[in-house]
């Protein structure tokens, strides 16, 4: 996993980088008895958008999630050696409003009719095989992994923060975030499956004083600070994405 902005050939054709995604991971999509299937993806955030930290209110104004690559595994084991082909998998990112809690579309998955276990996905940096370092995909609009806003007031004056995250695999060929319980059945047609992530959870344990300026004056959190790796680690294990079938 890298963090805080890892090395992205930001000049690599998109072309290119379809190309190297293909030789990381094949589709599960092959002739077998299972029926091919497509699922529509959606993002779903939730309305919370403020709580108290510490004798902070922390107000969020804005949580931008990149999702993708995602890949769906009939496995329950968390290895991604076990996961050589997918159930269902889209190869693209895509980017959501993780305080809206409206369903916002996203895409189609692609593959087979099956049992889903677990997932394993991207936040928008891919690290396909053929690729020598994380390749940010254009579906992650913003340019990061996620990007969070808002205002924490406190003693002082309410002062501004924001924080720019990137997650990608530690090596080439893996995936930033493996085994995730996402268990559901697929069906030939008619399956949604929604990527749920609670943009302010997201900020949890944060330490807002720390933070502070003390003149109202705005603040991005640093790669490496206490605040930063906790927000990271909410993101990758305390409050990480959860996956929902919708029925019709």
């Amino acid at each position: 996993r890298h963090a805080g902005g890892p090395p992205v050939n930001r000049d690599l054709p998109w072309r290119m980088a379809v190309f190297a995604l293909g030789l990381g991971l094949t589709c599960g999509c092959t002739e077998t008895s299972q029926t091919r299937a497509r699922a529509a993806l959606v993002g779903r955030g939730v309305a919370s958008t403020s709580f108290v930290e510490d004798g902070y209110t922390v107000v969020v104004d804005r949580a931008d999630v990149a999702i993708g690559p995602l890949y769906f595994c009939a496995t329950r084991a968390t290895s991604s050696e076990l996961c050589e082909t997918a159930v269902l998998e889209v190869r693209e990112a895509f980017t959501f409003d993780a305080l809206d809690p409206t369903d916002q579309p996203l895409g189609t998955l692609e593959g087979v009719t099956g049992a889903v276990r677990t997932a394993q996905y991207d936040h928008g940096l891919a690290f396909p095989l053929a690729a020598s370092e994380p390749i940010r995909l254009p579906g992650a609009t913003t340019g990061h992994s996620v990007v969070l806003e808002g205002r924490a007031t406190g003693a002082g004056p309410t002062y501004g923060f924001r924080v720019e995250l990137d997650v990608a695999g530690r090596l080439s060929g893996q995936t930033a975030l493996v085994g995730r319980p996402a268990v559901f059945d697929v069906d030939a047609t008619g399956t949604t499956v929604a990527v749920v992530v609670d943009g302010a959870a997201l900020l949890a344990g944060a330490d807002f004083a720390a933070l502070d300026p003390g003149d109202g004056s705005s603040v991005v959190v640093a790669p490496g600070s206490l605040s930063f790796d906790t927000i990271l680690r909410n993101l990758t294990t305390n409050a990480p994405a959860r996956f929902e079938r919708i029925d019709p």
